[in-house]
């Protein structure tokens, strides 16, 4: 399982500081929460598009149920990019 805690540097004007977090724990379902993304995009590692699904506050689960073992890229829109392995 990830978590991750981080601070948006304030040098920034308009940034704040907040928790994300992305669960990875049973190799089927990835999860996100704290994010500000509309929509979160996984991908195969060719670049075949897998699945898109839309943020509803702040959190999305993508099931990665139907794909078979390999590589893939989780992108959240405007925001973070994440390389997943399913086994």
């Amino acid at each position: 399982m990830c978590h991750f805690d981080y601070v948006v540097p304030t040098a920034i004007a308009g940034t704040e500081s907040k928790t994300f977090s992305l669960t990875y724990t049973d190799n089927r379902t990835v999860t996100v929460g704290g994010t500000k993304a509309k929509t979160a995009t996984l991908y195969a590692a060719d670049g075949t598009l897998v699945a898109r699904k839309s943020v509803v506050e702040g959190a999305v689960s993508v099931s990665l149920d139907s794909c078979k073992p390999g590589v893939y890229v989780l992108t959240l829109e405007n925001e973070h990019t994440f390389k997943l392995i399913k086994r």
